[in-house]
């Protein structure tokens, strides 16, 4: 009995000396309020969501980065449950060094997946001081000339959206090429279906205003400018578009390399999750080095 009570403390103790704490909350910054949750320590790694996503898509990768680093998610502006946009005028990168300003966070590797890769890539051109490393993953790019077979598919769901609204948009939207390889797997269905049927769909009406982020130059006009340690990570099974995109950021940004996740579409840290994970982190550790 003396036995089995010492090893439970210890089992309880060990427990609770390796729990890591959550830190959430609202953060006031540049007329708006945005939603976020901070987890470990360490160097910080940022995670940015895609369109119509929110932190939730980071829920394979939070815990287990913070075991390691101190890794903050967000929900940027117009998504989850930070503030919709008013009438003036804002930049996603200015929310964000706003936010690390606000966190007492000098500096982070970002991590952003399509529109959130695009916003990482501007925020790291845009303010260079605040960034150490990035991994963009399956990634927009400010500038890029889109295929008229996905711009045409996409403009009609977005001009769909602007007269139906966001219930009616929804399906279409989940059946864009770009979810098909994760909407097959049933379990993940069901996690994105619940995620982007909470979006308020404020991006697919008509009155939205700066929708994302812009930088002067266009980013594909700048790529060669980032100087920090670079991953672009592609999944298989996307739009053709996306691998173009990886292949640019991999050639032309001084320090930096593709990766491709097989059998993964457009959110490969969600189908691939495993996968993914070891890829990052294996990335940010050989920079550590």
């Amino acid at each position: 009995m003396r036995n089995l009570i010492f090893l439970l403390s210890f089992v309880f103790s060990f427990a609770c000396n390796h729990s890591q704490e959550m830190k959430t909350g609202y953060a006031e910054v540049n007329g708006t309020k945005l939603y976020f949750e901070q987890i470990g320590k360490g160097h910080p790694v940022i995670l940015l969501h895609g369109f119509t996503l929110d932190t939730r898509m980071w829920d394979d990768q939070f815990e287990i980065f913070g075991e390691k680093y101190k890794v903050l998610r967000y929900d940027l502006r117009g998504f989850g449950k930070s503030e919709l946009p008013t009438d003036e005028k804002y930049n996603h990168s200015d929310d964000l060094k706003g936010l690390m300003d606000y966190l007492d966070l000098a500096k982070a590797y970002l991590v952003g997946l399509s529109g959130g890769g695009r916003k990482a890539i501007n925020f790291t051109l845009d303010y260079p001081e605040y960034v150490d490393a990035l991994v963009t993953v399956d990634a927009t790019l400010q500038g890029y000339q889109w295929s008229p077979e996905y711009n045409t598919k996409l403009d009609s769901i977005i001009k769909f959206g602007w007269k139906a609204g966001h219930d009616a948009t929804l399906e279409r939207w989940l059946n864009f090429e770009i979810f098909i390889p994760a909407m097959r797997n049933s379990e993940l269905a069901i996690r994105l279906r619940e995620i982007i049927s909470d979006y308020s769909g404020y991006y697919w009406s008509s009155e939205a205003v700066n929708w994302d982020s812009t930088t002067a130059p266009p980013a594909i006009e700048r790529l060669n400018d980032i100087k920090v340690p670079t991953l672009a990570i592609v999944g298989s099974l996307d739009s053709p578009d996306f691998d173009i995109i990886a292949s640019m950021i991999a050639e032309q940004v001084p320090d930096a390399k593709k990766v491709v996740i097989q059998g993964a579409g457009h959110m490969p840290n969600m189908e691939k999750p495993g996968e993914f994970n070891q890829i990052v982190l294996d990335f940010l550790k050989s920079i550590e080095k």
